[in-house]
């Protein structure tokens, strides 16, 4: 890209960007996605704002790498707020964060929170188990060793 272009990109996404004193964030002002996460046509393909802010004030950004955010504010541009990891940094951040989807707030869930309690709790065999929740034995087994509904493990822990 040539200095021109690149002055030219620089200017035309700071004309979108309105800090915010309190927070320190610059919150992206033109379109979005559903999540918050600001967009930008660059070179005639959609970005993600934040990674062009990345890319115009830090350094490149590979398409693998992810930009993530040290103020967990999606429509946050502030180079200062983003940093650049991989999608292990970016899983571990977001449970860090406790942003992850489980249990009821997961799209797909088949159990309420305290039929994986009783579950996890219960001495009754898989199958009963299984049958008594409409669920598969797989499922059951799952949440009794920990490896799904992790929440009620981690909690039990502390």
């Amino acid at each position: 890209m040539s200095r021109c272009s690149q002055q030219s990109l620089k200017d035309r996404f700071l004309d979108k960007v309105h800090p915010e004193p309190m927070s320190g964030c610059w919150l992206w002002g033109a379109a979005a996605d559903e999540k918050g996460y600001g967009r930008i046509n660059v070179n005639g393909r959609i970005s993600l704002s934040h990674r062009v802010s990345y890319s115009l004030f830090c350094g490149a950004v590979a398409d693998n790498d992810c930009v993530l955010h040290k103020c967990d504010n999606p429509s946050c541009v502030n180079p200062e707020h983003l940093w650049l990891g991989d999608r292990k940094d970016n899983a571990d951040d977001m449970h860090a964060k406790d942003r992850h989807i489980y249990g009821e707030r997961h799209v797909h869930h088949k159990l309420k929170e305290c039929d994986a309690v009783q579950i996890k709790d219960s001495n009754e065999t898989l199958a009963v188990l299984a049958d008594r929740f409409g669920v598969s034995i797989s499922l059951v087994s799952a949440i009794r060793n920990g490896r799904r509904w992790k929440h009620l493990s981690e909690r039990s822990d502390a």
